[in-house]
């Protein structure tokens, strides 16, 4: 309320409380941006670390590859707040890298599963290494810039060898951060882990046909020197019995005890023979 005549020292302090007042409003606005701003950070963090999370439960649990891939692509997108995301794996009899899952991309690359995809800059990432992340008038001279202005290569190594590449791309011009490349790094990470177990797992596989195949060998063989066994003891049976049924006085006691004594024997083995266990082929 101001009282007049107004003098000076009223106007003064009148105009300073006013612009306090302004100066606190503008402080209070700001500070809640920014509380909005960290808030909005820190969500984003924890929805990420949940996906970081949920991709490594993943690789312990989903046995189906082409599953898991679909799931570290999900979670690639979500991550690193992309349009399209793609997965190349190096073939081993061409070292191509070829198109094994991905989504969102156009039909006509999309068409090209299971083939080499070129793209312009994997080839680059797959003999250095290292990711790269590009963005803007850089990325206009590669044909990749067709599904995006910003794009993200993360190699999938096992040791330094590159096996594979993991691929994004923003179809606006915002430059992938480093966090989000450290957690695409991550999910290349996974991904190379799903790979490792993958041929662990044919290895134990063909380590453990080759021991049944060596099992059924053994067994084979085993029967032969069984069926040799009996085939040998009815041939040596046959002119015993012969002699001791159809000759027998043709024979002394102390002959006869013993011929009998040698046709015991050969039948106790004959028996002894025919019990050894022989699983099933």
């Amino acid at each position: 309320m101001i009282f007049w005549p107004v003098r000076d020292a009223e106007v003064v302090s009148i105009v300073e409380r006013a612009l306090s007042q302004t100066r606190e409003s503008r402080e209070r606005q700001k500070m809640g941006s920014q509380i909005d701003s960290m808030n909005a950070e820190l969500q984003k963090r924890l929805r990420d670390l949940t996906t970081i999370l949920s991709t490594a439960k993943a690789v312990v649990s989903i046995t189906d590859q082409r599953v898991l891939f679909d799931r570290i692509l999900e979670s690639a997108l979500q991550v690193a707040e992309a349009d399209i995301c793609w997965l190349m794996l190096r073939e081993e009899r061409s070292n191509a890298y070829l198109l094994r899952a991905q989504r969102n991309l156009p039909e006509a690359w999309a068409k090209k599963m299971n083939q080499p995809v070129d793209d312009g800059i994997s080839s680059l990432v797959a003999l250095s290494g290292e990711s790269l992340v590009m963005s803007g008038s850089p990325l206009q001279k590669l044909k990749v810039s067709a599904l995006g202005k910003s794009i993200g290569v993360i190699p999938i190594k096992i040791q330094s060898e590159v096996i594979g590449l993991l691929i994004v791309a923003r179809k606006i011009d915002r430059e992938i951060t480093r966090e989000a490349q450290t957690l695409l790094e991550a999910m290349a990470d996974y991904a190379s882990i799903s790979l490792v177990n993958a041929r662990l797992f044919r290895a134990l596989e063909k380590n453990a046909e080759s021991a049944r195949t060596g099992e059924k060998h053994r067994y084979a063989a085993l029967e032969a020197v069984r069926n040799s066994i009996q085939t040998e003891l009815q041939a040596a049976s046959y002119p015993l019995n012969l002699v001791l049924t159809e000759m027998p006085g043709a024979l002394n006691p102390e002959q006869r005890q013993a011929l009998e004594s040698v046709q015991g024997a050969l039948q106790r083995l004959s028996r002894s023979s025919e019990k050894t266990v022989v699983p099933n082929k």
